[in-house]
């Protein structure tokens, strides 16, 4: 059975909380689903939070992407990506919280 975009989202929220997934590539991955609902949805604050992060840090590389830049320009980005994400830490496990909860679904 194939999972829907709604468990999907659910799904990659709590990995994010539980650290089993990077939060740059769990945010990107939840942004990729949100087309699959409309606006009273997508507006949701826990969702304009993943959106923001995901937009902060589409600088970032991640995966295989990684292996094609120069190591100190890695490190560097490395760092300046750590203390982003450490700014947002509170903001992203709310938002994740939510999502993983269904929250957005059950207020419409």
């Amino acid at each position: 059975m194939t999972k829907s975009a709604r468990e999907e989202i659910q799904e990659l929220a709590s990995h994010i909380m539980h650290k089993q997934v990077e939060p740059i590539v769990g945010c990107r991955a939840i942004v990729s689903r949100m087309g699959n609902f409309g606006a009273p949805v997508v507006n949701h604050p826990a969702f304009l939070i993943i959106r923001g992060i995901e937009s902060e840090t589409d600088e970032f590389p991640v995966g295989e992407v990684r292996n094609q830049w120069d190591q100190s320009v890695l490190k560097s980005l490395d760092l300046k990506l750590a203390e982003y994400l450490e700014s947002v830490s509170q903001q992203l496990k709310e938002a994740c919280a939510q999502l993983s909860a269904g929250v957005p679904w059950t207020d419409f």
